[in-house]
């Protein structure tokens, strides 16, 4: 029992770090400018 509910605590930790990670890259592709905007800021 006791070795089960470590197994399932690690798995759920991966969980959240993989999580975290998606939620990271995806704020960071949303936030930065895109090809289009450079252009238009560089013009």
């Amino acid at each position: 029992m006791r070795c089960g509910a470590v197994q399932t605590l690690d798995a759920m930790k991966i969980y959240l770090l993989m999580l975290l990670i998606g939620a990271l890259l995806t704020a960071i592709h949303f936030t930065a400018p895109s090809d289009s905007q450079r252009e238009a800021a560089r013009q």
